[in-house]
């Protein structure tokens, strides 16, 4: 990443900046940028996540930060006034960095959780599909407890599944939970990680957690 800090600085238009690293995966990485103007968020995706992909992932942030109450970071322009930016072949944006505290597994949060998916699942005006295939992934789950003694139960529960698409389709995280969100210093639930956010049946956000706490 060192090496790249001065395009950062360059694309975006920030003076002086510092990097920390704050989680990595491969070649997928998330970055603090710390500057005298302010602090944010740089994502830096592998080559194999393709142009299409990154659009999706920006488009959906920039829809949320026309909503209001707040329920994500605000997506940082370029100097040049786009969502995102080549560097070296691999394409990365930039977000604010939520100033407040992760939400616990506790009463109170999962509560405040709730009430934020909620106001969330009221959006209904958004038309890109979310990137999280649901028909592929019910698909593998039979494939992937083929060889277990259980598979003729298990391939039940599959098959009585409902056909999500049929359902009221709103605006979905995709991967809700404490892990995922942040008690800004105002008090207001902020989801993070939108990558596969978009258009979909609520019912999937609504069913992770109790798949997780499962």
């Amino acid at each position: 990443m060192k090496q790249y800090i001065n395009q950062v600085s360059e694309i975006w238009g920030l003076g002086s900046i510092t990097v920390k690293n704050l989680s990595s995966k491969g070649q997928r990485a998330v970055h603090i940028i710390q500057t005298d103007g302010g602090n944010y968020i740089l994502k830096f995706f592998p080559p194999k996540i393709k142009e299409n992909l990154i659009i999706k992932y920006t488009e959906s942030l920039r829809y949320l930060n026309t909503k209001n109450p707040k329920l994500a970071p605000e997506i940082i322009e370029t100097f040049n006034g786009d969502l995102y930016s080549e560097i070296n072949g691999q394409f990365a944006y930039l977000m604010e960095k939520i100033a407040g505290r992760p939400l616990q597994e506790n009463i109170e949060d999962e509560y405040r959780l709730g009430q934020a998916s909620a106001r969330l699942h009221q959006f209904s005006d958004y038309n890109i599909p979310s990137c999280l295939d649901i028909d592929s992934i019910i698909s593998d789950m039979k494939t992937k407890f083929a060889e277990y003694q259980f598979k003729s139960e298990y391939n039940k529960i599959i098959d009585s599944l409902p056909d999500f698409n049929k359902f009221k389709q709103t605006f979905i995280h995709t991967d809700i939970g404490p892990h995922n969100a942040m008690i800004a210093d105002s008090n207001q639930v902020i989801f993070v990680d939108w990558d596969d956010a978009g258009q979909g049946s609520p019912y999937i956000d609504i069913g992770y957690p109790l798949i997780t706490q499962l």
